[in-house]
């Protein structure tokens, strides 16, 4: 079978330390009808000549530079410059399985589905424990009109999934958010699609350290996650049994802003009343969920912050 081109977007800015490793998987991938696209966001550090290095030795690289604009600007050039069948999106402190490309490809072709991912492995930086991927051929097939983004199966970034370049085509992401525009983008992509296949296989390496964007100090850009939710209820407005499921999501991460930066003065003074006010808005659906999944230990931790939400507040404050 002829293999048709994927094209890997890899957005750059300042990962010199993390780059190589990196581009290394990409380059290892049994899968090699590949157009590796290297969009570096105006770097300054060494991140542009380790691109330039590596693509002296593989011609399937393309490098673009363009000036400081973020990882949605980055990644929106990429989709611009991409030629290939076939999207999928890698971070630059991430890495991927030899065989992520192959495996999901061919789940692409196999179920006919638009959109196909896998389970991503958190990987942190200083750890001597091994991390040992879990490879499996088992897969799930799942209908995009029945989408549920509160399950802890569901996925919810962009990286780790291949797209067919028909469902991502009119797509970009949204440049006014700092956290969540790639949950957004994968929302409006699922919108486009009827099928999706979930692979059980753990393909993609989250490499987490300290100045990871999700995990450092607050700073008011955090609250743009709580946007991205408004947004992804809206866009399934006319979508009950997904939307209820996105209420639900939307409800959990204005509850875990709070437990991540309830300490933080700023925080509380600028992004603790929206938070508790999006919690309240949507934890009915939220708790409903937990319900069903028979999640009850999640449930009654939930029931609790519901009733006794100023001193669940001041116990967190305390931890």
């Amino acid at each position: 079978m002829l293999n048709d081109t994927v094209s890997i977007i890899v957005p750059i800015y300042n990962k010199e330390k993390y780059l190589e490793k990196c581009l290394d998987s990409i380059l290892g991938q049994t899968y090699r009808d590949l157009e590796i696209i290297l969009v570096d966001d105006g770097s300054t550090d060494n991140s542009l000549a380790i691109c330039q290095r590596y693509a002296e030795k593989d011609p399937r690289i393309k490098i673009y530079h363009k000036p400081n604009g973020g990882v949605s600007s980055a990644r929106n050039l990429g989709l611009e410059k991409s030629t290939g069948k076939y999207i999928s999106f890698v971070d630059p402190d991430d890495f991927i399985h030899s065989e992520f490309i192959e495996r999901l490809e061919m789940m692409l072709v196999q179920s006919d589905a638009e959109i196909a991912y896998c389970k991503m492995l958190d990987v942190w930086e200083g750890s001597d424990v091994e991390h040992i991927p879990q490879i499996t051929d088992k897969v799930c097939i799942l209908d995009a009109r029945r989408y549920d983004w509160f399950t802890p199966a569901a996925h919810k970034v962009a990286c780790g999934a291949v797209y067919r370049k028909s469902c991502v085509k009119d797509i970009r992401f949204s440049d006014d958010l700092y956290i969540g525009e790639d949950t957004l983008f994968l929302a409006e992509c699922i919108k486009k699609a009827s099928k999706i296949v979930r692979s059980e296989s753990e393909l993609y390496y989250y490499y987490r350290n300290d100045q990871s964007v999700t995990l450092c100090d607050y700073f008011t850009g955090k609250l743009t996650e709580m946007m991205a939710w408004e947004r992804i209820v809206v866009l399934y407005a006319n979508e009950s049994l997904v939307q209820k499921t996105a209420k639900a999501g939307y409800s959990q991460v204005c509850r875990e802003l709070v437990v991540k930066y309830g300490k933080s003065a700023r925080f509380m003074e600028e992004g603790y009343p929206k938070a508790k006010a999006g919690f309240y808005r949507w934890a009915k659906e939220m708790m409903q969920q937990q319900l069903q999944e028979k999640r009850y230990f999640y449930w009654l931790k939930t029931m609790y912050s519901y009733f006794f939400w100023d001193a669940w507040v001041k116990k967190k404050q305390g931890e």
